[in-house]
């Protein structure tokens, strides 16, 4: 299996592993009882509202701990928690003949994930041109072909679940594209307030993949963060310019019309909203403000990148009926900060300190 890598010259394990590999070692890894590990989750919960966050979206329930994390879940959310929480249940337990929504104690699930490819950082995202300096390694797309990832989607897309996909590379990317194309096509009277996502869509070498995510109103959700940690990586080591310059292009997006949201991927980054406005607001790398940002170019003013954070992503989780603004007849969701982002530098939008957290006209934090 290439997913357990070893030393070359015994042929023994050398503790490196990728990709499917993680949910089978994940799945072996003893965790504390269900209650203590409940515990330390509403920990982080507080925490993250404590970054202003008031809805948290969990992409992958039992994507490694298959249905030991419907438990979790039920437990977590068997007493109050400082947020709202939505997800999406991953592909490989989802069951092909259930309609949404369903719960797990609290949370409401009305979307499926599904696994495109790899990442781009590890080397593992499907890409249409080859890594910088690795020969011919261009990654492979988790389906072998268009129809075997339209077969995986097409039960669920009928019984009209929310899809989303993870796509780090154009290769994936452009997979999925065709495919929800074909899906379209194929149900020509689907639902138009599901908004389907594509997960990352990191590099886009083709200017196409775009413009057709826009033309078929594919919600995009970028690690934003990928630019602050690991830009200047992707630009000498991983994929090297122009790619890397135009990882996550948030401006030719908006410019197409497509529906643009930031998430954290945690723990791949952590979870800190104003971080990803500043970072879409000046593309600066971490520990690097004095150099040149990574694609100034793709930079977007403050308003298109706190949409980022609020309206856009409720609606790509069909949730802006309630939530992503302040309007009669919503949540009031709100966050207290300690000046504003407006009069605010674009390099300083981080260190705006969240005051107060409101859910539903409350306030949760400080509790």
């Amino acid at each position: 299996d290439p997913n357990y890598y070893r030393d070359p010259k015994t042929g023994k394990l050398n503790g490196i592993i990728a990709e499917t590999a993680v949910f089978t070692i994940g799945s072996l890894v003893k965790l504390p009882p269900t209650c203590k590990l409940a515990s330390l989750c509403r920990d982080t919960l507080n925490t993250w509202a404590s970054k202003g966050c008031t809805t948290i979206f969990d992409a992958g329930i039992g994507s490694v701990r298959l249905k030991q994390d419907e438990n979790i879940l039920a437990s977590v959310t068997s007493v109050p928690i400082p947020v709202r929480f939505y997800g999406a249940l991953a592909i490989q337990i989802a069951v092909t003949t259930a309609l949404p929504p369903i719960t797990f104690g609290k949370v409401k699930v009305q979307t499926i994930k599904y696994w495109g490819d790899g990442s781009t950082q590890g080397i593992t995202a499907a890409l249409s041109s080859p890594y910088l300096n690795r020969g011919d390694e261009k990654g492979q797309p988790s389906y072998p072909s268009d129809d075997a990832l339209y077969k995986a989607m097409e039960p669920l897309f009928r019984n009209g679940w929310h899809l989303m996909i993870h796509a780090n590379g154009d290769a994936a990317i452009g997979q999925a594209l065709r495919v929800y194309k074909s899906l379209f096509e194929a149900f020509p009277q689907k639902d138009k307030s599901i908004v389907h996502r594509i997960e990352h869509f990191t590099v886009t070498e083709n200017d196409d993949l775009i413009k057709t995510a826009a033309e078929l109103g594919i919600g995009i959700s970028h690690t934003i963060l990928h630019v602050f940690y690991w830009g200047h990586t992707f630009d000498k080591w991983v994929l090297g310019p122009p790619r890397a310059q135009r990882i996550d292009p948030v401006r030719e997006e908006v410019e197409a019309g497509a529906l643009v949201s930031f998430h954290s991927d945690s723990p791949v980054s952590e979870v800190n909203p104003l971080l990803y406005v500043r970072t879409a607001v000046t593309r600066l790398m971490f520990g690097r403000d004095d150099e040149e940002p990574l694609g100034k170019d793709q930079c977007v003013d403050l308003l298109q990148a706190l949409r980022g954070v609020t309206i856009n992503p409720a609606k790509q989780i069909k949730m802006d009926q309630d939530i992503g603004t302040l309007k009669k007849g919503k949540f009031a969701d709100f966050v207290i900060l300690d000046r504003d982002p407006r009069s605010t530098p674009g390099p300083e939008l981080d260190k705006i300190n969240v005051v107060q957290t409101w859910m539903g006209g409350k306030r949760v934090w400080p509790a």
